[in-house]
């Protein structure tokens, strides 16, 4: 039974390593490339983004991206207008429109983390086949498993198919 929670500790922390998105590599977007989350954290060094794009942070503000003109000649950027209204956005960090694309997006999430686990505990199942080596409780325990896995499994199509089903139902009327 230790040796069982070990294996399966490891398989959870093996799981988490790999199924995590690592988080967004502030700062390392060379200049003339995208920057995907609109904003200048992204961008390398003091350049900044515009239009979703990471530009040198003296082309931003000498009026090539309708910025204001600098005129100080020391380096220091000098806003010589600085009544012009600006513009401003609030990106949605969900990018999704609707609330049926939220959800499906969460269902997908959701499916492929389940088919992950239901990978792993299909392993595990046939660990416990395994080392049953012929013991009726062993084995009873090992079916019982792989019955809850496979009853799993088709929990998470069911759902995927009945979300589906119903989409194409509703964009049918």
């Amino acid at each position: 039974m230790i040796l069982t929670r070990k294996i399966l500790s490891m398989f959870f922390i093996l799981f988490l390593f790999l199924s995590i998105a690592p988080v967004a590599h502030a700062g390392n977007i060379p200049v003339g490339s995208a920057c995907p989350s609109g904003s200048s954290l992204d961008c390398e060094g003091t350049s900044l983004c515009v239009n979703n794009i990471c530009q040198h942070a003296s082309d931003v503000t000498n009026g090539t991206y309708g910025f204001p003109q600098t005129t100080n000649p020391g380096g220091v950027p000098q806003v010589t207008n600085p009544g012009t209204p600006g513009t401003s956005a609030l990106n949605n960090p969900l990018n999704s429109s609707t609330l049926t694309d939220l959800l499906n997006k969460v269902l997908t999430y959701v499916v492929q983390l389940g088919a992950i686990f239901l990978t792993i505990m299909l392993v595990y199942v046939g660990f416990l086949f395994v080392s049953a080596r012929g013991n009726e409780e062993g084995i009873k325990k090992a079916r019982s498993a792989l019955l809850w896995t496979v009853v799993g499994g088709l929990l998470l199509l069911g759902a995927k198919a009945l979300s589906d089903v119903i989409t194409a139902t509703v964009q049918g009327l």
